[in-house]
Formats: structure tokens, C-alpha cells, sequence
């Protein structure tokens, strides 16, 4: 009976993982924005792609009635953090709790986005 014991990951995977998941998140960054943008209308349009992508910048409107530049920024962040984070949890199993706590944080907002508006968007 063979008893097989976990090795920690080496911490070049970690590192590589990481970077590799941020650059992911870099290039789907633009494509995003590109989108809410598209969506928006220039403030004409219906906000959809935007909510869908960025629930967490668009949930700031239920208190400022507007997108503030923190929430703009955090926008242009968003997805490399996405990108950083599911790659440590690719690599380092105790990093999955994390990731799976983001993904359900993104669709909460969503779902109380689409099924509660904001006023004005």
C-alpha cells in the first residue's frame, strides 16, 4: 500500500501561473470595455454588457446615481485581478476557495443588477 503524500506546488509555477492569468486578463480587458461601452450607447443605450461585465462598478450607481473614477478604475482592473487570481487557484488548490468566492460575488451583483436596476441605468 503505497501512501501518497501532496507536494506543494514549486513556487515558479505559482509565479508563472499567476502571470499568465493577469496577461489573460490584460487582454480581455479592452475587448470588455470595448463592449459596455458599445452597450451604453454613449449614455443612451441600455447598460446591459456593462452590468453583465462590471456588476461591481455598475452596483456603485445605487449609491452615487453615477460612475465615480474609483469605480472607472476598478473597472480597467478588474478582469487582470480575475486573471491573477484563477491562475493561483489553477496551481494552489487553496486558492480555488477564493476564485469560486469572486465568481459568486460577479453574479450576485449581476442578478441584483438585472432584477433591480439602478434609477438611472
Amino acid at each position: 500500500m503505497e501512501i501518497k503524500k501532496e507536494l506543494p506546488e514549486p513556487r515558479s509555477s505559482l509565479i508563472s501561473a499567476t502571470t499568465a492569468g493577469t496577461l489573460v486578463g490584460i487582454l480581455v480587458t479592452p475587448v470588455a470595455l470595448l463592449l459596455s461601452i458599445m452597450s451604453a450607447g454613449a449614455g443612451h443605450g441600455n447598460y446591459l454588457a456593462a452590468k453583465f461585465l462590471y456588476p461591481y462598478s455598475m452596483v456603485s450607481t445605487y449609491f452615487f446615481e453615477s460612475i465615480m473614477l474609483p469605480f472607472v478604475v476598478l473597472a480597467f482592473v478588474q478582469y487582470p485581478v480575475y486573471g491573477c487570481l484563477f491562475g493561483r487557484a489553477y496551481v494552489a488548490k487553496k486558492e480555488r476557495f477564493a476564485a469560486w468566492s469572486v465568481c459568486v460575488l460577479h453574479v450576485v451583483c449581476v442578478v441584483l443588477l438585472y432584477f433591480h436596476p439602478p434609477l438611472y441605468f
